[in-house]
C-alpha cells in the first residue's frame, strides 16, 4: 500500500490506515503491521472489511478514538485472533514486529495441533463465507486524500472534545 503524506492529511484507503497515521500522520513500520492485521482479517473471511458507518468521517473517528476494528466471527481459531488483535493495537509500540510475525507463522507451520485447529476453524468459517451478502460501496476501497483526524476536529470545531461513539 502506498501512502503519500500531505500537510493536513494522507493518501490511502481508510480501512487499512493505522489510527496514529489517521490521527496525526505518524507513519512507521508499525503502521504497516496494522494494515497486515486488516489483510489477515480479509484473507480469513474472504471479503473486504466492511464497517456499518455510512460516513467516512465518522468511521475515521471511530477507528482513531473508539478502537473500532473489524468484527471477529465465532469459530475463528484463537491464535489467529490473537495475532490479528496484536496487529490492531492502538499503540504502535505494542504491535508485533514483522520478524515476530514471521516467527509466529513459522511456529504455526511447524505445529501439527495448531495447523489442525486452524484447518477446523477454516472449515467452520467456509459456511459463513458463502452466506455473506452485505453490500458495500467500492468508494471506500479507492485511494484518496484523507484529512488527519486532528485536522477534521479542528475544521469542525471539535478540537479538544472527548468523542464517544454513542454521541456520533
Amino acid at each position: 500500500m502506498s501512502l503519500k503524506a500531505e500537510r493536513r492529511g494522507i493518501y490511502g484507503i481508510l480501512p487499512y490506515i493505522a489510527p496514529e497515521t489517521l490521527d496525526k500522520g505518524q507513519y512507521t513500520t508499525a503502521s504497516d503491521i496494522y494494515s497486515f492485521g486488516i489483510i489477515m482479517w480479509e484473507i480469513l473471511y474472504g471479503r473486504p472489511v466492511c464497517y456499518s458507518q455510512e460516513l467516512e468521517t465518522r468511521l475515521q473517528i471511530e477507528i482513531c478514538y473508539n478502537d473500532l476494528r473489524p468484527t471477529i466471527i465465532e469459530n475463528t481459531h484463537q491464535c489467529y485472533v490473537n495475532l490479528m488483535k496484536e496487529c490492531w493495537e492502538r499503540e504502535p509500540e505494542n504491535r508485533p514486529s514483522s520478524i515476530k510475525i514471521c516467527e509466529i507463522l513459522t511456529e504455526w507451520l511447524n505445529n501439527e495441533l495448531i495447523l489442525s485447529n486452524l484447518t477446523k476453524s477454516d472449515e467452520l468459517l467456509k459456511n459463513i463465507k458463502g452466506t455473506h451478502t452485505q453490500s458495500y460501496s467500492d468508494d471506500i476501497y479507492k485511494s484518496k486524500f484523507i484529512k488527519y483526524t486532528t485536522s477534521l476536529c479542528q475544521d469542525s470545531g471539535l478540537n479538544g472534545l472527548n468523542i464517544a461513539s454513542d454521541k456520533l
